[in-house]
């Protein structure tokens, strides 16, 4: 590479892609980690940063005209990442921005490949699938993280395709086929679903990488056809950008949902008590620079829009908690893979007038008591 540093200088620096386990790391570590990494993104040389971050994400680029260019973004991210944490040690925000392997793209090519909700306008919720709220708040547990519940899987990642829609179906589906198979007392491998099947099956394929899709229409084609597992279909839009052509006839199915329910438009009552017991699937607007690249903290943005309109990315909602201040948040999974926000997850604020529309577009998918599966059928 034609920007060049020394080796010493490049091991402190790589710290700064190491992954920090924010969420989970004793409260009085946390700290001493966010301005350790803040410091380090601050006074190193913006070459030495480059230079360990094509090497983290092995980046390639054609000739020395893209090589240029993206590091031109890079430097400009960099700008941008140092001022919002400039904010965040001045206690004038509540959460911290980190370079990730997003740093070298602009806004308007990342809106473009990582997220992929498909805009309803409220039109396409299903009538009588509308959950209404049974218990009261005050009823409800402080903090939920059903990740400790043996109802989250692992965080993956999407790629350069706009499926986060079919990973966010996919996580309600592995909660709701857990949560059954922890009533029914059964001891089974806990089950991982094929995000593909989704992406190439749904509305006959047309739910493509550049086209985006809905968990609603994830939800209805799993209860009708069954749900393959990920290992007999696996994930690849994220890498060919090729999507459309269902393979699922030959490949065992899974016919264990029954249902899915709406939660309210903007009920964010009613998304805690739901996100209490199961996973829940929402669309958020994540098209902000700040979300992009979200490190640690609970994410707050008043510049969020939370209308239809808005929403641009499927997430999962895995629980809630309030901060040692008070503030209250959600606990969500994205589909970015573990190397972004804090190990692939993020805190947003909750309680505060449905923020980036967390509580617009909210829905889960309900299992029944019994695993029904199909013959194995192999390819023909």
């Amino acid at each position: 590479y034609r920007y060049l540093v020394g080796t010493l200088v490049l091991s402190t620096a790589a710290a700064i892609f190491t992954d920090q386990d924010y969420f989970n790391a004793p409260k009085h570590d946390v700290e001493s980690l966010v301005k350790s990494e803040i410091e380090a993104i601050k006074t190193h040389p913006v070459t030495t940063l480059w230079h360990n971050f094509v090497t983290r994400f092995g980046k390639t680029y054609e000739n020395d005209e893209e090589h240029d260019s993206r590091f031109e973004i890079f430097r400009k991210n960099v700008e941008l990442i140092n001022q919002h944490n400039e904010q965040y040690l001045q206690q004038k925000t509540t959460f911290t921005l980190g370079l990730n392997q997003f740093a070298d793209m602009t806004n308007e090519e990342f809106r473009s490949t990582q997220r992929g909700f498909k805009q309803s306008g409220g039109m396409r919720r299903s009538a009588g699938h509308e959950f209404h709220r049974e218990i009261s708040s005050l009823d409800l547990p402080e903090q939920v993280d059903l990740r400790k519940r043996g109802l989250v899987r692992k965080v993956k990642d999407q790629g350069r395709c706009g499926s986060c829609w079919s990973f966010s179906a996919v996580g309600s589906m592995e909660g709701a086929a857990e949560l059954a198979a922890q009533q029914a007392n059964r001891t089974e491998t806990p089950l991982e679903f094929s995000e593909q099947q989704l992406v190439d099956c749904v509305d006959h394929g047309m739910c493509t990488c550049d086209k985006g899709g809905m968990m609603e229409d994830g939800f209805k084609m799993v209860i009708d056809d069954g749900a393959i597992l990920d290992q007999d279909y696996n994930y690849h839009s994220g890498k060919d950008q090729k999507s459309g052509v269902c393979k699922a006839t030959f490949l065992a199915r899974y016919k264990l949902f029954t249902s899915f329910k709406n939660i309210r438009s903007g009920d964010e009552g009613a998304l805690r008590e739901v996100a209490s017991q199961v996973p829940v699937s929402v669309a958020i607007d994540a098209s902000g620079d700040s979300f992009r690249f979200y490190k640690s903290g609970t994410y707050r943005n008043p510049n969020c829009g939370h209308r239809d309109e808005d929403l641009d990315h499927g997430v999962l909602v895995v629980g809630y908690g309030v901060d040692k201040d008070g503030s209250k948040y959600w606990i969500v999974k994205n589909s970015w893979g573990e190397q972004w926000g804090d190990q692939g997850y993020i805190h947003m604020t909750r309680d505060s007038h449905n923020q980036c529309g967390i509580a617009t577009d909210a829905s889960f998918i309900i299992a029944g008591g019994e695993s029904v599966h199909q013959q194995q059928v192999m390819f023909q």
